[in-house]
C-alpha cells in the first residue's frame, strides 16, 4: 500500500505529456462507447490495402484484443474492462493532480 501512495503522490515528470495521455484516454473512451470514427483506424485501413492486406470490420479492440488474448470473453465485457481501466488512469491522474495542488 505504501507503493501505491508514493506513486499516487509522486510529481509526474512531464505535466503536458500527462495531459496529453489523459486527453487520448478520454478520446479513446469515447471512440469505444459510441462508436465514433477514428483517424488511426483510417490510417492502418490504408495501410493495410497498400500493403495488400484484406482490411478488417469492426471495432480496433475486438479484432485484436478478443480474438488473440480473450478468445472467449463477450465482445461487450472487454469493452467494459478497457472502460474501467481508463477510468482507473483518470482516477489516478485527478489524484495526482488535488495533492499537487493541495501541497502547494
Amino acid at each position: 500500500m505504501g507503493h501505491l501512495r508514493r506513486f499516487l503522490h509522486a510529481r509526474p515528470a512531464a505535466p503536458r505529456l500527462a495531459a496529453l495521455h489523459v486527453a487520448s484516454l478520454v478520446y479513446g473512451v469515447i471512440v469505444e462507447i459510441f462508436g465514433f470514427w477514428c483517424p488511426l483506424t483510417a490510417l492502418e485501413e490504408w495501410l493495410d490495402v497498400r500493403g495488400q492486406v484484406l482490411p478488417y470490420r469492426g471495432p480496433f479492440l475486438l479484432h485484436y484484443l478478443d480474438a488473440v488474448v480473450y478468445p472467449d470473453i463477450p465482445p461487450n465485457l472487454l469493452i467494459a474492462g478497457v472502460i474501467a481501466v481508463s477510468v482507473l488512469n483518470l482516477w489516478i491522474y485527478a489524484r495526482r493532480v488535488r495533492v499537487r495542488h493541495s501541497l502547494g
